[in-house]
């Protein structure tokens, strides 16, 4: 094989025993396919119990005095939280592409019973081991078809109350369903109605939707650069002091489902359900940012 790299240590030595123990290392070094890893977590299977009852037991930060001590307090607020997320909530599984829409939990438990009895024949290759696997995947195979033959008439009896779907499903019945399935592409592209297609390849096409949906305007600033411009109205004052309950006011009118950061990962709903000890530090933190003028 190629990239299999083979180390022969040879006999190991050992005594007692009518056989000699040969010692042999594989290292394949063949680049195996990278798969995207898990980021975040899967937060419609939270415990929210579970999340009140950590939470209660967050430290709150010391004196916050300085830019400094401001985010060591952040920093040890989002190691608690995410130790919080992972006791409470399972990580979300790898992005591996579409599921197919017939897959279902009975599939998933069939396929899984069917690794499992490959792995027992592997390991003992018995005739009742080799009874039980092609037994799992008969069953897998049996799962699969059920789901598909279900999958399919419900298909079909959407499509039977909607027209569109219908000729939908006759067209690809008709020209595409004895076909391999075509990898997605996005077609040429055309400046114009009736003209002919002019972006082909990646570049142009990336280009042409960049001119038709994100064109290049200038602004006109002229209104901020006038001299002498003040704002109109009475000034808006922040108060400095923010409390427990103006954080979880803000978090009351937050979408449950909506990431305060990009990078972290967790939810509006999770600091919801930490509740008031979570509010209460939340608000120190604040308070001490409006006071030092430092913010994150």
């Amino acid at each position: 094989m190629q990239g299999l790299r083979i180390d022969y240590r040879g006999d190991l030595g050992y005594a007692g025993s009518d056989h000699r123990a040969q010692l042999i290392l594989f290292d394949d070094a063949t680049p195996q396919p990278r798969r995207s890893s898990a980021q975040g977590w899967s937060w419609k299977m939270m415990d929210r119990i579970m999340v009140k009852a950590e939470a209660g037991h967050l430290r709150s930060p010391g004196p916050l005095n300085n830019a400094r001590e401001i985010d060591n307090a952040v920093d040890d607020l989002m190691e608690q939280l995410t130790r919080i997320a992972d006791a409470t909530t399972p990580r979300r599984k790898p992005n591996i592409g579409q599921g197919a829409p017939w897959w279902n939990p009975q599939v998933a438990a069939a396929k899984a019973a069917a690794k499992e009895a490959e792995r027992r024949y592997r390991t003992t290759r018995s005739q009742r081991s080799w009874q039980k696997l092609k037994e799992a995947c008969a069953e897998q195979s049996r799962s699969v078809w059920e789901a598909q033959t279900k999958c399919w008439r419900r298909t079909i009896a959407a499509a039977s109350k909607n027209s569109s779907q219908l000729w939908s499903i006759e067209r690809w019945a008709r020209l595409r369903s004895y076909l391999p399935p075509e990898a997605a592409a996005l077609p040429p592209l055309q400046r114009e109605g009736d003209a002919e297609p002019t972006a082909h390849s990646h570049a142009e096409k990336e280009t042409a939707l960049a001119e038709r949906f994100f064109p290049n305007q200038p602004a006109d600033l002229e209104d901020l650069r006038r001299p002498g411009r003040s704002a109109t109205g009475p000034p808006v004052e922040i108060p400095a002091q923010v409390t427990a309950d103006d954080v979880a006011q803000v978090l009351r009118h937050a979408g449950v489902w909506k990431a305060l950061s990009l990078y972290d990962c967790l939810l509006t709903g999770f600091f919801k359900a930490c509740s008031t000890p979570l509010a209460r530090i939340l608000a120190k933190i604040t308070t001490a940012s409006f006071q030092v003028g430092y913010f994150l």
